[in-house]
């Protein structure tokens, strides 16, 4: 069984202050990394693709690499 320790705001706002560069920094790496899986996906599956494309497509996948958003 954990123990459950209470944590003031204070002792928050004390973490926070001494890793706030270091969050910021995972925050802005995370944030590149999202960019580039929307953009590769993006340019796999277009809006209009998406939106003209048939369930079997959507499901299963056609086609040498069978790639489905499932």
């Amino acid at each position: 069984m954990m123990n459950k320790r209470k944590v003031s705001l204070e002792d928050f706002y004390k973490w926070y202050s001494l890793n706030k560069e270091e969050l910021l920094n995972k925050a802005t790496v995370g944030e590149k990394f999202n960019d580039k899986l929307k953009e590769e996906f993006l340019q796999e599956w277009p809006l209009d693709r998406i939106l003209t494309m048939s369930i079997d497509e959507y499901v299963i996948g056609k086609g040498q690499q069978n790639k489905s958003l499932c």
